[in-house]
């Protein structure tokens, strides 16, 4: 059985809750004093869990739901104010850009540095130094004083220096969505080869289908308070719930604006420049086109769906996923070229194309758009994205209500 590495007991964080600066300090200097007078805002309260070797826990919530105050207790960058934190082994945490970083040294001296602030020794630095400058691929810059350095420089070059000295437990909050895509997927796999090594992984992200493929379990944090916490599956679902019901009033608003048009797939802005979507075209057969409208009837039509894509021919064929949103925008059914068996190709240039076909759709009424996705290879990060790309419409002759038509059979039965 795997042991804990961390445990934290009924953790509590609050904080003055006054502008005043003089106020402020004098309630941390002199909590039992001042504090009491001073009204104080709680981040978090009553949080308890465990950590054990190799597991990766994932970590949502609203913004303003504790998660950060959460992770920096646990790095222990923050004092809590109430409970107990216990830790075992080398920790390393990438909580915020450029956080232990000197801006007017080095990259190379902030590796010395940086490292130092791990804990660990000079020979072990010196070890990893090649590595750690090879990996955050910053080239010639490595040398030059880090106020110099992009966002994305800060997240490869602090990333980099925190998995090259094999840390016991990794803590993860966001950085990596400033990073490139080639570098995030390299990073992931870095990650998950850390866990592999036995390493404990918290990480906290926004995208959900990112966090309830990778974690072994999920906590969900509400006003400071876990509310939900256990199997990635149910506590994704739940937390997905609950963010539809608070924000159906503006995605019924929304929905009212015109999707884009068919053929389109521009790739999005954090695409990778050697993967990406070129082209999503929609059409249907079993049902005529009325006034430039995709129309299909249930379980008549073929729902058509062409997608054309290009990427580097000398790298990893990337997965194709497809999302059908209803009105609301809510996914309704999805799919993907790796859960399928399908294995993208392309020719010398890199360009390939793939169809995609819904026979006999089953769906009822309704107008509903198709998204693609282009995504790495285990299907964790999307690459390049067509989100509502193109439009149809199901129309039907019978009264069922609902989304779709089951499939079914009617049997007879002798009387009782």
């Amino acid at each position: 059985m795997n042991q804990p590495v961390m445990r934290c007991e009924h953790l509590s964080k609050t904080y003055p809750a006054t502008a005043h600066p003089v106020k402020k300090l004098l309630a941390y200097a002199f909590p039992r004093l001042i504090g009491a007078r001073v009204p104080h805002f709680t981040a978090l309260q009553d949080v308890s869990l465990t950590l054990t070797a190799g597991q990766v826990l994932g970590l949502v919530g609203l913004n303003g739901a504790g998660k950060s105050t959460l992770l920096q207790l646990m790095a222990g960058v923050l004092a809590p104010t109430g409970g107990h934190i216990e830790r075992r082994g080398r920790i390393a945490a990438l909580l915020e850009l450029g956080a232990g970083f000197n801006p007017n040294l080095t990259g190379r001296e902030n590796i010395w540095l940086y490292g130092a602030l791990l804990g660990l020794r000079r020979e072990e630095i010196a070890r990893e130094l090649d590595a750690i400058i090879e990996f955050a691929e910053i080239g010639e810059y490595i040398d030059q004083p880090i106020h110099t350095y992009s966002s994305g420089m800060f997240v490869r070059l602090a990333f980099s220096i925190a998995t090259a000295l094999k840390p016991d437990v990794l803590i993860i909050d966001e950085a990596l969505s400033v990073g490139d895509g080639l570098f995030a997927q390299k990073s992931f796999k870095r990650i998950m080869a850390l866990k592999e090594r036995g390493a404990a992984i918290i990480f906290c992200s926004h995208m959900l289908y990112q966090v309830e493929v990778l974690s072994d379990q999920v906590i969900w944090l509400h006003e400071g308070r876990i509310r939900q916490q256990g199997d990635p599956q149910r506590v994704i679902g739940a937390y997905s719930r609950f963010i539809e019901a608070q924000q159906q009033a503006q995605v019924r608003a929304s929905s009212d604006q015109p999707p884009r048009e068919e053929g389109g797939g521009a790739p999005s802005s954090g695409a990778y420049v050697r993967a990406r979507i070129e082209r999503v075209a929609l059409r249907c057969q079993g049902a005529a086109a009325q006034d430039g409208a995709v129309l299909c009837l249930p379980e008549r039509s073929d729902l058509i769906v062409d997608i054309h894509y290009s990427y580097d021919p000398a790298g990893q064929p990337p997965v194709i996923a497809v999302v059908i949103n209803d009105e609301l925008m809510q996914p309704i059914s999805s799919c993907a070229t790796s859960y399928d068996g399908v294995s993208l190709c392309c020719d010398a240039r890199g360009r390939g194309g793939v169809q995609l076909v819904f026979a006999r759709l089953p769906l009822l009424k309704g107008v509903y758009t198709v998204s693609v996705y282009l995504m790495c290879e285990n299907t964790v990060l999307v690459i390049d994205q067509a989100e509502h790309a193109a439009q149809f419409e199901v129309r039907q002759q019978t009264p069922e209500i609902g989304r779709v038509l089951l499939p079914r059979r009617w049997l007879p039965l002798e009387p009782e």
